[in-house]
């Protein structure tokens, strides 16, 4: 009976987690791209992007 228990509240804890949110920007990506102005701006996030994608291939 124990173990049922056990085993139970393993699995509900286990499925917490993995739908915990995970923030996948460290920087607060909207404003980065509103306050973009300039080109360096532009490739900085257009490179930002580039390694996102290059980690989830």
């Amino acid at each position: 009976m124990k173990a049922r228990i056990f085993f139970a509240t393993l699995v509900i804890l286990a499925s917490l987690i993995s739908c915990a949110q995970m923030n996948p920007h460290p920087m607060e990506m909207t404003s980065a791209v509103r306050n973009a102005k300039t080109s360096a701006d532009h490739e900085a996030l257009a490179k930002h992007y580039e390694m996102q994608f290059m980690k989830c291939s």
